[in-house]
């Protein structure tokens, strides 16, 4: 006979209710944001939005509260206006960092500047003007832009 698992109740985990300091809302945002993932950052800040109480910040922000339920649900896409109107009224601010991956980042190749003597030279038909061509090699991208035209020499 097949046993039967029992099954246990457990109280649903809501981390709003341990948010009490400003910085445990502090270290709670940052930690949602080194994630770099919008899904986690939105619920993080639903999550500090139901600690501070939705109406009062709502107010405090400026936005209705309606609306502010509807910019903090999953799956919403909030305006950054809004997000930074939310973050001035529970009194934090961004901050940027430089990862220590970009301080170690490869530096680009240098162009490829041909000579004007490897250049080749087009008479333009109407203006009997030599025209020349610059180029400019980037890797293996080859990118060509005229030159100022120059007066072709008059043969006499």
């Amino acid at each position: 006979m097949p046993r039967k698992e029992k099954s246990i109740d457990l109280a649903p985990f809501d981390a709003a209710e341990y948010l009490t300091d400003e910085a445990m809302v502090a270290e709670f945002l940052n930690e949602s944001f080194a994630m770099n993932d919008p899904a986690v950052t939105l619920n993080a800040l639903n999550t500090v939005a139901r600690a501070r109480g939705m109406t009062q910040l709502a107010a405090a922000a400026g936005v209705g509260r309606e609306n502010l339920y509807n910019a903090l649900k999953p799956g919403a896409k909030p305006r950054f206006e809004t997000v930074m109107k939310l973050m001035d009224a529970m009194g934090l601010q961004f901050h940027a960092e430089v990862k220590a991956s970009m301080t170690t980042r490869a530096k680009a190749p240098a162009p490829v500047i041909r000579r004007k003597s490897e250049v080749p030279k087009v008479v333009h038909p109407r203006r009997n003007r030599v025209k020349t061509k610059s180029a400019v090699t980037t890797g293996s991208a080859k990118v060509e832009r005229a030159a100022p035209m120059a007066r072709a020499e008059k043969k006499t």
